[in-house]
């Protein structure tokens, strides 16, 4: 009786541990995703900076950028284009690259300290 126990515990522990490995890989997958996405963005920085090599002088630059960006995507998103999907993707990966070039340039880099422009 006892050894039955044992191996109703084992099986259960066994069936956790399956459980976990699966949500670990999925994590894994999600993560090689993102890592994906944030490589698209720093390629479009790089471009956007030898592209456009000063740095935004103001907040209120910075925000007209990404404005634009934004505005941009959403007329891929109206749009009716066959690589629709495509097109929205890469306004994204761009407003993405604005985001980050704005939080270095306008923001600053020494991570939590703001300056104003």
């Amino acid at each position: 009786m006892e050894e039955q126990g044992w191996y109703e515990a084992r099986v259960a522990k066994l069936e956790a541990e399956k459980v976990d490995l699966l949500a670990l890989l999925a994590r894994g997958v999600e993560l090689m995703e993102t890592t994906a996405v944030l490589g698209e963005v720093h390629g479009e920085l790089i471009r956007a900076r030898a592209k456009f090599p000063e740095k935004q002088s103001s907040a209120h630059e910075g925000w007209a950028v990404l404005m634009e960006e934004v505005d941009e995507l959403w007329d891929e998103v109206k749009g009716k284009h066959p690589e629709r999907r495509a097109r929205m993707r890469a306004e994204a990966i761009q407003i993405a690259a604005m985001a980050v070039r704005f939080i270095e340039e306008v923001c600053g880099t020494d991570y939590g300290v703001t300056h104003e422009s």
